[in-house]
């Protein structure tokens, strides 16, 4: 009887450690998961604030310049950068 009381706490034992590994595992990949996630957020807003600035700098830049061809350029290509920045 005791050798069958040992058998089951045994077996017991084993099953949860087996699902306290399980259970360990998710977590620390649940962790990962979301430094991942605030990093990419940084990330982005960083991608943001450069194209905004781009966008700024081309405008600037054709008001100022004297050559109309350059200047139209130099307007379609901030207007490009304006056209991706409302689409994301």
């Amino acid at each position: 009887m005791a050798s069958k009381l040992e058998a089951l706490v045994d077996s017991r034992m084993h099953s949860r450690s087996g699902k306290e590994l399980l259970l360990d595992t998710p977590v620390i990949s649940q962790e990962q998961e979301q430094e991942q996630l605030m990093a990419q957020p940084h990330h982005r807003l960083q991608e943001f604030g450069i194209a905004y600035k781009d966008f700024y700098l081309n405008l600037k830049a054709a008001i100022q310049d004297d050559d109309c061809a350059k200047s139209f350029q130099l307007l379609k290509h901030a207007r490009s950068i304006a056209k991706k920045l409302i689409g994301s």
